[in-house]
């Protein structure tokens, strides 16, 4: 398959679609709407940061093969 790298740094509507044409393109909404697995995780936990993130896993509503899609979040943590 092909994977792409959507980074981003502001929130994600759920509407919004993944992968650039002629790419495999994958929507929120259409991983939701079908049978799909969700893997959650934390990488790092500091005194002052955190990473984490979510995985849906799923086929895309258009067909074709399965597509994962990672969320990743970054953020600051006070202890």
């Amino acid at each position: 398959g092909t994977e792409t790298n959507n980074s981003f740094a502001t929130n994600v509507s759920f509407g919004t679609t993944f992968g650039a044409a002629p790419n495999v393109q994958v929507s929120v909404g259409g991983l939701l709407a079908g049978s799909f697995r969700v893997i959650y995780g934390i990488d790092s936990v500091t005194t002052s940061a955190c990473s984490s993130y979510i995985s849906f896993i799923g086929v895309p509503t258009a067909g074709g093969p399965e597509a994962i899609m990672n969320v990743r979040s970054e953020g600051t943590v006070s202890l």
